[in-house]
């Protein structure tokens, strides 16, 4: 994981997520309303496009449990019954890529995070916070063994057990095998560099929210409040120099001073 990873988001945002009690609020989304409009299906569309393939390089009980997990995969798309809620990051640092994004053209920030001292961290409730996944990237004709390299594998060692009766087939459920639909996204926007915050439809008890609704959009969001990890607030191309020093301010009032603030100019992709 890189030390560093950066949230794009507008300066509206700092409002709610910079509090004066000190405390930063992570807002999570449903997986399934985010901005690309194949997140949480492109996965099915991918297996079912490679599917075959995949199959014909399997022993026979290996094949019934993929086709379980085909089958389980594809269900959850039409019941739309798991949540799963996420926070986006990236490994590009004051990118013109994002700041070219409709939500990003005017008013845009980056908000760049401590990966080590978050995933260090307690929730305000005391819980571990969430762990960063990275996104997995594929196009829909690679093939599912260098997408995927440990799939066979997997499935192949549970068919062992379920040939050497340790296992029944009935009892494999969603999902063994195969990456949750929000881990995977079509290669198209593989020069995103994404990584993710995920929290379970189930750990919202464990974090004991303060907060879970859907909105007025008819958006399900869940949130948590950590101690602040970010170091720096990259603004967008739009800001004059003269929001740096207003923006310190406004975050020095709230107790957050030890955040720089600057000015960005869409050059630096590392």
């Amino acid at each position: 994981m890189p030390d560093f990873l950066y949230h794009y988001t507008t300066i509206d945002t700092l409002q709610y997520m910079f509090r004066e009690d000190h405390r930063v609020e992570f807002r999570f989304t449903d997986y399934r309303f985010l901005n690309d409009a194949e997140e949480g299906t492109f996965l099915n569309k991918y297996v079912n496009r490679q599917s075959e393939n995949f199959r014909s390089c399997l022993t026979q009980t290996a094949r019934l449990l993929f086709d379980k997990e085909k089958e389980s995969l594809n269900r959850l798309l039409l019941t739309g019954d798991k949540y799963f809620y996420i926070m986006s990051f990236g490994e590009l640092e004051d990118s013109m890529q994002f700041w070219r994004q409709d939500y990003a053209k005017d008013k845009g920030i980056c908000l760049k995070i401590n990966t080590s001292k978050f995933e260090s961290m307690k929730t305000v409730k005391g819980v571990s916070t969430p762990k960063f996944k990275k996104v997995i990237y594929a196009g829909l004709k690679d093939d599912m063994k260098t997408v995927f390299p440990e799939l066979k594998k997997k499935i192949e060692r549970e068919a062992i057990k379920v040939n050497q009766g340790k296992a029944k087939l009935a009892n494999y459920r969603f999902i063994h095998f195969l990456p949750n639909p929000y881990e995977v996204k079509n290669a198209v926007w593989r020069s995103e560099c994404e990584w993710r915050l995920v929290v379970p439809d189930k750990s919202i008890v464990d974090y004991k929210q303060d907060e879970y609704k859907i909105d007025n959009t008819g958006i399900p969001r869940t949130k948590i409040w950590i101690d602040n990890p970010f170091e720096e607030i990259i603004l967008g191309p739009s800001f004059t120099p003269s929001y740096e020093v207003s923006i310190k301010r406004w975050l020095s009032d709230r107790g957050f001073g030890d955040i720089n603030v600057r000015c960005g100019d869409g050059v630096l992709n590392k």
